[in-house]
């Protein structure tokens, strides 16, 4: 039983106590490979008691730990049962028996930990009463005098222990009352402090809606910012530097103005760069223009010919400076975009241009990139297509002159202080619609030129400025008292609007106070609308006279429409009777020619398979096609000396061997079994092929655990090559994986030239289907086996190194019996083939015997489906396991039928 899953890290150490740290250093000795992992270059002997308690807890889950202590925690358990049942022999109930019991057993400090272990589970009311019985006999009676036990001095003291319970309880009542008290002024306490805190919510919230207005603008500002790049010197070219453009023999040569570092103009050269002051660049003359000022990366190449001219060679970097065009006569922003829509005469020297003025502490302006500007000639404007441009600041003393121009001295301007319009909102309104109203999209709609051009004016000529902002402009007022005319001219002129005067108001109060007036008045009025309005109700009462025989003739034709529909309800009903029948005839076709499907891509398979062998010949006349030569080439294993344990037995090789299997990637019920099946094959060194998932972790896992050392690879590309495999089998090596081991080139030579080293190999291919391509033949050489049923997980590769001991206990080898004889026959293996298998499944059943593994299973799944992919015979092997005497488990069973296709 597994008590330790239920007991927490400090109940593990109260259960260490018990046992004594004699006990536990004795663990210690009998498994000594488990203790060098946990404290490596230590004897047991040479630990303190405190620190077996705190070793033993610190590792509980390795396995001989947990074993230890779940024994020693049921002999526990044993012994107190066996002491029940003595007093139970001397004539004590049972309950009172077990109360004895409890009270001289070495839990009677901690009865907690002890009820923690009991099954089944008491309820807290059961265990408290207990609790106070144990006491009391514990107080009362010794253990060797049980049996003279007085019935009137239990009785007095059980009534003693009550009348201390009754008191204890009226006390500890009176303390849940004052604590009751102190809760309640608590909490009033915490009301207040919570009215506090939300106050301070409130107040951090509006803090917070600031700030979120604030960050929205500065994502708003990000968009034109130009801080995302980064110095970009690498190691090719470590020097930077700023340079003018000259032609010279067709071809661009570079000025050196000045050096660059951490993107940032010095102004002069640096000590550290080359003296070089003119570069060269293999780019013609037509690619920047005469006078260009930009930022190149460049190195020197030495010339071995003549080392007193050295070559350089540039690349054009992503960092590149910003042109400062000054605007003195300009005082704001909104002068210098006048100024550039109108046009300017400017010659533009760089990449990007910032067009400044002076606002009496720094430069601030507008920043440009070329498709901003319209440059005619000598002539710069702004495009129309440009509504918004970002402003930054720069100080004076940022500026440099380089050649012609002035450019700032940062490659890295950052974030913009603002986003200014260029247009009027109305205007950017009026460009959009212009683009898209165009006279292709015009005429596709059927409206002529002269409407097109028509709205093109009409666009053209609204006006920017709304109603107000022009009243405000005609009467030289603001625009927040022009909105005040407006409103007070429309309440003056509600009344006229609305047909309402100061006489009718008189005229209806009159009327309103004398009723025969008032009725006498109505009469009139009805009379007179009637005679002006005699046509319109005639004419209203025709309408309607009309539309209710209207009305009549839908209702007549509705019914005869309902009892249309009616009869193509009961059409459709039967069609889709039909349908159904059609349907199932159709999935019955569909079923057959799928059988046909899949026996066709079988024919299609051993085809395949066939071809795969076979030499390929160009037929002549065929156009050949010239491919790249890929090279094999073997890698030798590391070894790994820190923290190494040692093998003493087959058992340490299946322990340690499972344990870096599941990190490998195996589920953790078959990490045993593969272990003992894998060292199997090690013994008699027959190669493995794992076809699937994870096959390099498997081998990395067992190169580790036998050798502590990770595995070789043998890549297997292209043509056999002789230097490879003597590189191989000279290695130190002793467990080697191939790579690509189907490789038209190698598929010959590996049986003889490699196999026969005397090291051990895993074939690794990553798909499980390449199995039933293979020839039969393989099985003579290999023991294929299927990987994808056995991992659930990526492998972590983090594996415990350990190697075998010099001394290394080895089993004999066991009698070969000839498990499944008739059913390998039938699938046509070799006798070769055979024996292979029968050697590996008699091993690996020795190594497991005693344990609960499933060795039936695993004949199955590592040794018979393999080897039922190959030969094609995949449904025999599903009779074979439903008429074996010795069933496997149901969940390989389960996984059989799934996989093959049989009904469980």
């Amino acid at each position: 039983m597994d008590y330790l899953n239920r007991l927490s890290k400090t109940d593990v150490e109260s259960i260490c106590k018990l046992i004594g740290s004699r006990d536990l250093k004795q663990n210690f000795r009998t498994n000594s490979n488990g203790f060098s992992i946990i404290k490596p270059g230590f004897r047991p002997n040479t630990i303190s008691d405190e620190e077996a308690v705190t070793l033993t807890v610190q590792n509980v889950s390795m396995r001989f730990i947990s074993k230890f202590l779940n024994e020693k925690i049921q002999s526990l358990m044993d012994k107190i049962i066996g002491e029940q049942a003595n007093l139970i022999a001397k004539g004590i109930p049972s309950d009172d028996a077990r109360v004895f019991a409890l009270a001289n057993s070495p839990f009677f400090d901690n009865l907690d930990l002890y009820f923690r272990l009991e099954q089944p589970v008491r309820s807290s009311e059961e265990i408290g009463a207990l609790k106070i019985a144990i006491r009391i006999a514990k107080r009362a009676y010794k253990p060797d005098s049980v049996e003279d036990t007085p019935t009137d001095q239990t009785t007095k003291l059980l009534k003693e222990e009550l009348e201390a319970q009754k008191e204890y309880a009226r006390n500890k009542i009176q303390q849940v009352q004052d604590l009751l008290k102190e809760t309640q002024a608590s909490l009033q306490a915490m009301a207040e402090d919570a009215t506090q805190l939300r106050n301070e919510k409130d107040e951090l919230k509006n803090k917070l809606d600031l700030e979120e207005k604030e960050l929205t603008r500065y994502r708003a500002l990000e968009k034109y910012s130009i801080s995302h790049r980064t110095d970009t010197t690498d190691a090719k070219y470590p020097f930077k530097s700023i340079c003018k453009v000259f032609w010279a023999d067709g071809y661009v040569r570079l000025k050196r103005l000045s050096d660059i570092q951490h993107d940032e103009i010095t102004g002069d050269y640096l000590e550290e760069f080359p003296t070089q002051r003119d570069l060269f660049s293999d780019q013609r003359s037509g690619a920047f223009p005469e006078g260009y000022v930009g930022v190149w990366d460049w190195h020197v190449i030495p010339n071995k010919k003549d080392p007193s001219r050295d070559f350089i060679e540039t690349s054009y970097s992503s960092s590149q400076p910003t042109q400062i065009i000054i605007f003195k006569e300009c005082d704001s922003v909104e002068k210098i975009i006048k100024k550039l829509t109108a046009g300017v005469s400017e010659k533009i020297y760089c990449e990007s241009v910032l067009f400044a003025y002076w606002n009496g502490k720094k430069y601030e302006g507008i920043y440009c990139h070329p498709k901003d500007l319209d440059v005619k000639m000598d002539r710069i404007s702004l495009k129309q297509d440009v509504f918004r441009l970002p402003v930054f600041e720069v100080f004076a003393s940022m500026l440099y002159q380089a050649g012609d121009c002035q450019v700032c001295t940062a490659l890295n301007f950052g974030m913009p202080t603002k986003v200014i319009n260029v247009k009027d909102s109305m205007d950017v309104l009026k460009t959009l619609l212009r683009k898209r109203l165009t006279w292709a999209t015009s005429k596709q709609r059927g409206i002529t030129n002269a409407t097109h051009q028509q709205i093109t004016a009409y666009l053209q000529e609204l006006p920017n400025k709304d109603f107000v902002q022009e009243l405000a402009m005609q009467c030289n007022c603001t625009e927040d008292e022009a909105n005040e005319l407006i409103q007070k001219f429309v309440q003056d002129a509600s009344s006229y609007l609305s047909a309402t005067d100061i006489e009718d108001d008189m005229l209806s109060r009159i009327i309103q106070q004398n009723s025969e007036l008032e009725k006498r008045c109505k009469e009139l009025l009805t009379t007179e609308w009637e005679k002006e309005n005699s046509e319109k109700i005639q004419k209203v009462e025709n309408e309607l006279m009309q539309r209710k025989n209207a009305a009549k003739d839908e209702r007549i034709r509705l019914e005869q429409l309902t009892e249309k529909y009616e009869a193509v309800e009961q059409k459709l009903k039967e069609s889709n009777e039909k349908l159904e029948e059609r349907e199932q005839l159709a999935a019955e076709v569909e079923r057959k020619v799928a059988e046909k499907i899949a026996k066709a891509q079988k024919d299609a398979a051993d085809f395949i398979a066939a071809q795969a062998f076979l030499p390929q010949i160009n037929r002549v006349g065929e156009k050949q096609t010239v491919s790249v030569t890929v090279f094999s080439s073997f890698t030798s294993g590391k070894s790994m000396d820190d923290r190494v344990a040692v093998l003493k037995n087959s058992d340490d090789v299946i322990e340690y061997l499972a344990d870096n299997l599941k990190e490998a990637g195996v589920q953790e019920s078959y990490t045993r079994g593969l272990a003992a099946y894998l060292y199997s094959a090690y013994r008699y060194r027959t190669p493995v092929l794992l076809a699937g998932p994870n096959g390099l972790a498997i081998a990395q896992a067992f190169s580790m655990t036998l050798f502590s050392r990770t595995v070789a690879i043998l890549s297997c590309v292209g043509d056999y090559t002789e230097k490879v495999c003597k590189e191989c089998k000279e290695s130190e090596d002793n467990v080697v994986a191939i790579m690509n081991p189907f490789c038209a080139g190698w598929t010959q030579q590996l049986p003889t030239a490699v196999f026969d080293s005397g090291k051990f190999f895993f074939l690794l291919s990553p798909y499980a289907e390449d199995l039933q391509v293979e020839p039969m033949g393989i099985s003579n050489y290999v023991l294929p086996l299927m990987t994808e049923f056995l991992v659930d997980k990526k492998p972590s590769s983090v594996f415990v190194g350990s190697e075998l001991s010099p001394d290394f206990d080895r089993l004999p080898m066991p009698k070969v019996r000839p498990i499944h004889k008739n059913f390998l026959t039938s699938l046509g293996y070799s006798t070769l083939a055979k024996k292979n298998l029968w050697s590996i499944f008699a091993n690996m059943e020795s190594m497991l015997k005693g344990e609960t593994s499933d060795t039936v299973g695993y004949r199955y799944l590592f040794g018979l489906l393999p080897f039922a992919i190959i030969a094609g015979k995949a449904t025999l092997l599903i009779e074979q396991l439903e008429k074996d005497e010795s069933r496997a488990s149901k969940n390989i069973c389960t996984i059989m039928h799934e996989y093959l296709g049989g009904e469980e």
